[in-house]
């Protein structure tokens, strides 16, 4: 199995940390800033298959200063993941859109032509974040949980880009209408934990079970089946 998107540092619960222990589970611990990524790397760099992906999120972007994208060139040594990086145009980020886009394009120039996976957020702003990761050849991308228009997910796909989805996506016509739009080739997984909520309860990298039921029934294949296609595809990405 294999979570491409958890918030590590926002639930850092000893049984989510025994199930990041499992041979079967793949974790990519997202984060917000790069002095979480920091704490994050100091204390749980060791665990086998969690990877901690270095952050900057877009509704902390208004907050960033020149320190912050200083210690992001600095840090995206210790890692080949980035993540989350990416523009918010919601309600919550639309009066710092400029700002949102300066840092991201600073992030994007840093990570220009570098072999990163990057997890990107591109809430309300999908044409936008697709725009400047072209522009600065950033190849190695992974929309999260994507909720914008058609035309723009053509185009991403078109890019070559890869997407992420969560349960939360499988449980609403317009998340599944997305999914249905996807290619089994560029399709992976993720919970978006503590986030997304599962059964009254924040999702763990374990509820990943929960997508692969949901693309086994899509595809008409079994859940081993639909866990090794994922696989297949973060490799292909990650070469």
């Amino acid at each position: 199995m294999i979570d491409l998107h958890y918030h590590l540092a926002l639930n850092p619960d000893p049984l989510v940390l025994e199930a990041l222990a499992s041979k079967e589970l793949f974790t990519l611990a997202v984060t917000e800033s790069p002095a979480s990524f920091m704490k994050l790397w100091n204390k749980y760099r060791d665990i086998p298959r969690l990877r901690i992906g270095l952050g900057l999120h877009p509704l902390l972007a208004s907050k960033a200063t020149n320190l912050d994208l200083e210690d992001f060139k600095s840090y995206v040594k210790l890692t080949n993941y980035v993540g989350e990086v990416g523009l918010d145009f919601s309600i919550k980020g639309f009066d710092e859109k400029e700002k949102q886009i300066e840092i991201f394009r600073r992030i994007a120039i840093i990570l220009s032509g570098k072999r990163k996976l990057v997890s990107v957020h591109s809430r309300k702003a999908g044409g936008e974040t697709l725009e400047v990761l072209q522009e600065n050849n950033c190849n190695m991308v992974v929309f999260h949980w994507y909720t914008g228009t058609l035309k723009i997910l053509q185009q991403i796909l078109d890019a070559g880009y890869y997407f992420s989805i969560n349960s939360a996506m499988t449980r609403n016509a317009k998340g599944q209408r997305i999914i249905s739009r996807i290619p089994r080739d560029r399709v992976l997984t993720e919970t978006d934990g503590p986030f997304v909520k599962v059964n009254g309860h924040s999702a763990t990298p374990i509820d990943v079970l929960i997508v692969e039921k949901y693309l086994s029934n899509l595809w008409g294949i079994s859940r081993e089946a639909v866990g090794l296609v994922v696989k297949e595809n973060l490799l292909r990405l990650i070469g």
